[in-house]
């Protein structure tokens, strides 16, 4: 909280006017990104995903990273933390299960060997550029990355 208030240029007493703990500050922050992740993965409604949704869902994770860099990199920077990791973890796998879920059905019912691997992959891909985007904007092309996921996981 120190950190926090130094940076913020505002005294460690008025954060806890507002948030009670070091929690109570960051909380907010991982499950609001949880929520829209989560908004990105089931953008289609439905308990499948079909083979148009990859676009869908590269797109309009693409356009959340761009639309709220700042944001994102916030985010990141506090779930990479090791005191934060190990309360985080379980959160996020709630979140992200249904769509790993979702992705190995749809890779099975291709008929593709090690579907929940590749879906596992997939979503490792979808967070490495995530956070590459997100530290060096400038350096990631991200609609020539688009569509090489796509025709990589399609």
């Amino acid at each position: 909280m120190s950190k926090i208030s130094k940076r913020a240029n505002i005294s460690k007493g008025l954060i806890y006017n507002y948030f009670e703990s070091k929690w109570g500050l960051i909380n907010p922050v991982i499950h609001s990104g949880l929520s829209v992740m989560k908004c990105v993965f089931d953008s289609n409604g439905k308990d499948e995903v079909k083979e148009d949704d990859f676009e869908f869902i590269i797109e309009q994770l693409f356009l959340t990273l761009q639309e709220n860099r700042h944001f994102w990199k916030l985010y990141f920077s506090i779930i990479m933390k090791s005191g934060i990791q190990n309360i985080v973890a379980e959160p996020i796998e709630q979140y992200l299960e249904p769509f790993i879920i979702k992705i190995t059905e749809y890779y099975t019912k291709k008929g593709m060997k090690n579907p929940m691997e590749n879906a596992l992959v997939f979503g490792a891909m979808l967070d490495g550029i995530s956070m590459n985007y997100i530290l060096h904007p400038e350096m990631f092309p991200l609609e020539k990355i688009k569509k090489i996921l796509i025709n990589k996981f399609k």
